[in-house]
């Protein structure tokens, strides 16, 4: 039988969990980050303009990818000359968009969500 101070413990509990979500949210953002990039395809799922000898670009980018959680924020960012890409600053000035400029896409969207209800249903 579940007691009012079980409940009480179990609503405080609910007040960390976008801290402790965190890591679990950025395991969750470069599982999805990672797989957009295997695809070949924007945050929004478009595919990216191959390059000129036909073929899919930056099959290396996710070595750039780098993804942390400090706290209750998640951090997401690219490094190297793939950032460069994303914003359209390499050369030949072809944008191919790894990270979105603005918003939330919608599979980061659910990989967050996703990532939030294990730990939320962990604390009930």
């Amino acid at each position: 039988m579940t007691t009012i101070a079980d409940l009480q413990a179990k609503v405080a509990a609910l007040g960390a969990l976008a801290k402790d979500a965190a890591p679990d949210v950025a395991d969750a953002l470069e599982t999805a980050v990672r797989r957009q990039i295997g695809a070949g395809e924007t945050p929004d799922g478009q595919q990216w303009p191959p390059t000129q000898e036909g073929e899919q670009p930056l099959k290396t980018a996710a070595n750039a990818l780098r993804v942390a959680a400090i706290g209750g924020v998640v951090y997401v960012r690219l490094v190297g000359h793939i950032a460069r890409h994303n914003n359209a600053r390499a050369r030949g000035g072809i944008e191919r968009l790894i990270l979105p400029k603005a918003g939330v896409p919608r599979r980061y969207e659910r990989a967050i969500a996703q990532a939030v209800t294990r730990r939320f249903e962990a604390a009930k």
